[in-house]
């Protein structure tokens, strides 16, 4: 009766481990994977107008994503790796912000735009709006243009002031937005950009739920 009510409980918790892990807009990522960027709206030659970037892990799944350095360049199509999964970037060694993480966080859970009334997910113009407020947000400046003439006519003021505004003293307790420092082949750093991973309190359900199956396991083979 006893190890009859043992496998129900492991049974359950796998369950709810599977419902959890099991969240689509977390990114399953390792350091030294492969990665390639495009352009999300506009085909370019580079990024160097930041995103949104549409960013495939190992030919497995995608992600749409933003830089959150400035002046950084990289190559579309090309293959890049992950040399490194953290919050602060490499060439400026900037922390990410409280402010960049709820922008994003919300972005990928399609809530951006209930937070943010202008907000348009499939406005290519919006959404280099939201690349430009992560840019602010990580300290490059009030300057809509940073200095960059080519996102002028990208801009709108009002959007840009409205997600500005949402996302002010915010994210403080987001630990889940992460920066992912690429490489290229030869390991030297080319973008910064933002992942959403499994959060802290998964990965540890995912941890117990194994435990309970190998202790069930055995006990099984044991008995």
């Amino acid at each position: 009766m006893k190890k009859r009510a043992y496998s129900i409980s492991v049974l359950t918790a796998v369950m709810l481990l599977f419902l959890t892990v099991g969240n689509s807009s977390a990114d399953y990522i390792t350091a030294g994977d492969t990665i390639v960027f495009q352009d999300l709206f506009a085909p370019r030659p580079t990024g160097y107008l930041g995103g949104p970037f549409l960013a495939t892990i190992n030919n497995d799944f995608s992600f749409n994503t933003f830089c959150v350095e400035f002046g950084e360049n990289l190559n579309f199509g090309s293959p890049l790796f992950v040399g490194g999964i953290n919050q602060n970037t490499v060439a400026t060694n900037k922390t990410l912000t409280g402010e960049a993480k709820y922008l994003y966080y919300n972005y990928r859970i399609g809530k951006l735009d209930d937070l943010a009334g202008l907000f348009d997910y499939g406005n290519g113009d919006d959404q280099r709006n939201l690349q430009m407020a992560i840019w602010n947000s990580m300290g490059w400046g009030s300057d809509p243009s940073f200095n960059d003439q080519k996102l002028l006519p990208f801009f709108d003021s009002t959007l840009y002031d409205q997600l500005l505004a949402i996302s002010a003293g915010m994210g403080a307790g987001i630990d889940n937005v992460v920066v992912l420092n690429i490489v290229d082949a030869n390991q030297t750093n080319r973008q910064d950009v933002l992942a959403m991973v499994p959060e802290p309190a998964t990965m540890l359900l995912l941890g117990l739920g194994l435990i309970g199956l190998a202790g069930f396991g055995r006990r099984r083979f044991k008995g």
